[in-house]
């Protein structure tokens, strides 16, 4: 699955005239930015597990949380009825 996710990264182009037909071009500079995103984003991930999450308590203690079948259901649920109300609203 990931090989698949990486080829379709690489051959974006060419799989998007294929498949959809529309020409695409993709230049260095947004791939640079996507990376200088990307890396912010893992920055502040890691600093924010080092400096907050990892001393605090309540972390420890939501790995014992479980959901049964039903919770995971109504969790997905509850998901894509807030996401279709999210969509709704946007529209407007």
């Amino acid at each position: 699955m990931g090989g698949l996710c990486l080829l379709g990264g690489v051959f974006s182009e060419p799989m998007t005239t294929l498949l959809f037909g529309l020409p695409m071009s993709i230049g260095a500079a947004s791939y640079s930015a996507k990376a200088w995103t990307y890396l912010l984003l893992v920055l502040t991930a890691v600093a924010l597990y080092f400096g907050l999450l990892k001393k605090r308590a309540w972390l420890k203690s939501s790995g014992r949380f479980e959901l049964t079948f039903n919770g995971i259901v109504a969790s997905q649920a509850g998901f894509f009825a807030f996401l279709l109300l999210y969509v709704i609203w946007q529209v407007r």
